[in-house]
């Protein structure tokens, strides 16, 4: 009885899904996935072809050696632009530099803050005269305030480095017992002995002053 039942009602039935034909124009295949038809339109157009890259035009830096020669020679635009460009690639040297102009309002305008942000850039990738700048930029003479632990430090850091206003700016500090800082002529001595050998003029006077030979 079953078998005739199921013959009667199904495979009797032509519109029975289990019997219908599939038409050629259907959107999926007989798996569920899509006909190869429906994805011609997902091929890559030339646009979006990423290894078509435009050309990159490089323009040459100016060195750094030629932005000082042009700031020797009053050429500050020049000198600035030069900075900047080398600047932006990280030129440590160039990154100082763009903070003393800033300082100074060489052809741009003057911006103590900013002058800071690119000094300390600079000193903590260990340009000395960064270091010193730096130092000497924490000195806020207007309200008559410095933080002395940071001034030291970076002052040290630069001394370090043999900058020479640094080796006499460190015994002075030492020497005559400034900033707060417990006075030690001993360790003063030895900076300024040091400052005076890198050509240091005042460091030199501080000595002979005080009867102090240089070795």
């Amino acid at each position: 009885m079953l078998q005739e039942s199921y013959e009667k009602n199904v495979l009797s039935n032509k519109g029975s899904p289990l019997m219908r034909p599939l038409k050629e124009k259907e959107n999926s295949t007989i798996d569920g996935t899509v006909g190869d038809e429906e994805l011609d339109g997902l091929c890559l157009s030339d646009s979006e072809d990423q290894n078509e890259q435009t050309p990159l035009i490089v323009v040459p830096l100016i060195p750094v050696k030629e932005g000082l020669q042009a700031h020797k020679e009053n050429d500050y635009k020049k000198a600035w632009e030069c900075f900047e460009a080398n600047a932006n690639v990280g030129d440590i040297l160039a990154i100082y530099w763009q903070g003393y102009y800033y300082l100074e309002g060489k052809h741009v305008e003057k911006n103590k803050q900013k002058a800071m942000e690119l000094f300390r850039k600079a000193a903590d990738a260990g340009n000395a005269d960064a270091q010193l700048r730096y130092a000497f930029c924490l000195i806020d003479k207007e309200n008559k305030n410095i933080d002395s632990s940071k001034f030291m430090k970076y002052l040290q850091l630069a001394a370090d480095n043999n900058n020479a206003t640094a080796l006499y700016n460190l015994g002075d500090v030492y020497f005559s017992g400034k900033l707060g800082i417990k006075k030690d002529k001993e360790k003063g001595i030895h900076y300024l002995r040091q400052a005076a050998l890198h050509k240091q003029t005042k460091a030199k006077e501080v000595l002979d002053k005080n009867g102090i030979s240089i070795h």
